[in-house]
């Protein structure tokens, strides 16, 4: 496939394969991530699935842009960047995202329909409950570094050496607090259901999690839904990589 450059997608490098591609996946990442927590995934997943990863603002090679912590600001800056490339995609393409990703990966599904733009094939929503949802938790975004650490530490998903080094704290806590920000102001807008495919991933022992939540996903879709169950913690699919692997890989190449 043909990739133009464009700072909000992290392409995949090019490699000679007997496979062809079927499938563009394309990720959003977890609040303080980038695009390249799914660098590996190109090596773990089918040759068949293509890899996009998306890539916002203030992180990685855009370090030096404004970190954005406005939902709507962001997600029209999103469509905008990934218009040309979907434009130019001549498979199907899915989107995929964990936690604060999900809630961009649906957004940004509704702004590009919206837009009269050619949706993904399917969602793939991981470790968030439905956007309809309220969230019982008091916001973090702006507690004291104390206290905002003690509670990132409870998704469980960070490095431990990463609490105990003040450069990495002072360079990632912008980034945290900028996409909490994101999460804990989203005001979630009763619109009509998508019309593709919606599965949602979760994890049994995910305390942000239940299972009502979860499920509540299926009114956001006229089309199949499918809510699948995983062993593990917030951060499962790291815990949990084999099952986990197989099972994208399969539900990617479903329809």
């Amino acid at each position: 496939m043909n990739l133009e450059k464009n700072k909000w997608i992290v392409f995949p490098k090019k490699h000679e394969s007997k496979i062809s591609p079927k499938k563009v996946l394309i990720c959003f990442a977890h609040s303080g991530g980038g695009a390249s927590v799914y660098h590996h995934w190109e090596k773990l997943l089918s040759p068949e699935i293509e890899i996009w990863r998306v890539q916002l603002p203030g992180r990685e090679e855009r370090w030096d842009e404004r970190l954005e912590r406005s939902m709507p600001e962001l997600i029209a800056k999103i469509c905008d960047g990934l218009t040309l490339s979907l434009r130019n995609i001549h498979i199907p393409y899915l989107f995929f995202g964990h936690s604060l990703g999900s809630l961009v990966t649906f957004e940004t599904a509704r702004e590009l329909r919206r837009r009269n733009m050619k949706l993904p094939q399917q969602l793939i929503v991981s470790g968030r409950e439905a956007p309809q949802c309220p969230d019982p938790d008091p916001p973090i975004r702006d507690l004291p570094e104390k206290e905002f650490l003690i509670e990132l530490r409870k998704y469980e998903g960070t490095p431990e050496s990463f609490f105990q080094d003040p450069d990495l704290i002072k360079f990632f806590l912008p980034i945290l607090r900028a996409d909490f920000t994101l999460g804990e102001t989203y005001q979630y807008r009763d619109e009509p259901p998508l019309d593709c495919p919606l599965t949602v991933y979760g994890s049994v022992a995910d305390p942000n999690l239940t299972t009502e939540g979860l499920r509540a996903w299926e009114k956001q879709t006229t089309n199949d839904f499918q809510l699948r169950m995983f062993e593990g913690h917030h951060f499962y699919l790291h815990e949990r990589q084999p099952i986990f692997f197989q099972t994208l890989a399969k539900d990617c190449l479903k329809y």
